[in-house]
């Protein structure tokens, strides 16, 4: 039974919802029965945008932002293959548009996978099939199989930045499996995803080691200094608890090789523990990934335990999502136009990840984009939506241009949307 004081929140949360996106919708000309149009044509043209700009047929990867919306000028200022090799203007590619293509694949996925489930369109085989070769590219062709490089460079499709992170390893590996167990892969896509899941798991079974610090290392074997806290996967905050048994339980999933399944076996039971204790403050990024994590265990876990209290975990986190997403909203809506679907700017001018004032309020345009997406996804992945949970999604649909954001943030609306379908 709802309590009097749940009951007042309740409804007062929902007076601002309605006022809040009446508010949006009325003042650009929009209206309710047509909203459900207007959010279809918005993904229509966003999956086109996608494909078209963010997309590279050389590497089969998306990038993280446009420098044009001109065909052939759209990554123009990312680094070329001599300023990759030097490490500039990082090691781990921050700010250059190659920081995220692993993540990128993930999210692409799910959007491609999401539409398939709703309109089972023969095509999308085939979009599948191009991102999973991205994500292929990034694990499988280099000098050090199973490690998750961010991207390689649109450029000559080989040079790529060392550091990688956690969260491109819980997004490959999520990708990798969604596409396994897809109806619409083919026999041998379905085995290179099994060889690319196990290569993963292999690579943290001989990386992730006390000696090591539980860190998988960089792409050369090393522990660079700047990339140890992005590439520790054991003894991390509870947000980040579940990443490791997640690699190894999705390994055994697909090979039954009893070695990932002992993997598994010595951390899920700590990292299920500790994930149910993650922040409220926790990054949206985070967020979102940790949902991701406890999401695949709670439907791979052999014990029905582990599997319940995965359950009460994605709860807890969709409850954070829903309570997230409105805030967010109003942080986007209160960004100038000419902001919000501004281009990325140069990097050599305005001082790489960190520096002049064009860059950072690039990276804060960035964020801000994001995070109601993140919040959006976090409720409408894995489980079944509630009337006033899809009410506050296909809201943040309609209230938000997406196919006019010129960063990844594009395809994380493009998977909402789907997901939502």
């Amino acid at each position: 039974m709802k309590s009097a004081r749940f009951e007042r929140s309740e409804k007062i949360f929902k007076r601002l919802f309605a006022f809040f996106l009446a508010s949006a919708f009325f003042a650009a000309g929009a209206c309710f029965a047509c909203a459900a149009e207007t959010a279809d044509k918005k993904a229509e043209t966003a999956w086109k945008m996608l494909w078209k700009h963010f997309y590279s047929p050389k590497t089969s990867m998306f990038y993280d932002y446009l420098n044009s919306r001109e065909d052939g000028e759209q990554f123009k200022y990312f680094p070329t293959p001599y300023e990759i090799s030097r490490n500039i203007p990082n090691p781990m590619g921050y700010g250059t548009g190659m920081e995220n293509a692993a993540i990128n694949a993930d999210i692409m996925m799910i959007a491609t996978l999401a539409r398939y489930g709703a309109t089972s369109e023969p095509s999308l085989a085939a979009a599948a099939a191009k991102i999973f070769d991205g994500i292929w590219n990034c694990v499988m062709e280099h000098a050090n199989p199973g490690f998750v490089l961010r991207g390689k460079s649109p450029f000559d499709a080989a040079s790529r930045y060392p550091v990688s992170s956690r969260d491109q390893v819980t997004e490959a590996v999520n990708a990798a499996f969604l596409y396994w167990r897809n109806r619409l892969s083919s026999d041998s896509g379905k085995s290179k995803a099994a060889r690319l899941l196990c290569a993963i798991a292999d690579h943290q079974m001989r990386t992730v080691k006390p000696e090591n610090g539980y860190n998988f290392l960089d792409a050369d074997g090393k522990l660079q200094p700047r990339g140890a806290a992005l590439s520790k996967m054991w003894e991390v905050a509870p947000h980040e608890a579940a990443r490791l048994p997640m690699v190894y339980i999705a390994a055994y999933e697909v090979s039954k090789d009893e070695k990932y399944l002992r993997e598994y076996e010595k951390y899920a039971a700590t990292a299920v523990e500790q994930s149910f204790n993650f922040s409220d403050r926790v990054a949206p990024w985070a967020h979102w990934q940790m949902h991701l994590s406890i999401s695949l265990i709670s439907e791979l876990a052999p014990d029905a335990r582990t599997r319940m209290r995965c359950l009460e975990i994605l709860e807890k986190s969709k409850a954070l999502g829903v309570r997230r997403l409105l805030p967010a909203l109003k942080r986007w809506e209160a960004l100038p136009d000419s902001t919000k679907y501004m281009l990325a700017p140069d990097w050599r001018e305005t001082g790489g990840e960190e520096g002049a004032a064009e860059r950072k309020k690039w990276r804060s345009v960035w964020f801000v984009s994001e995070a109601p997406a993140y919040a959006g996804m976090v409720v409408a992945y894995g489980g079944k939506m509630s009337d006033r949970e899809r009410e506050l999604v296909r809201g943040l649909l309609e209230a938000v241009e997406f196919d006019k954001i010129a960063g990844q943030a594009a395809i994380y609306y493009l998977a909402l949307y789907w997901l939502s379908a």
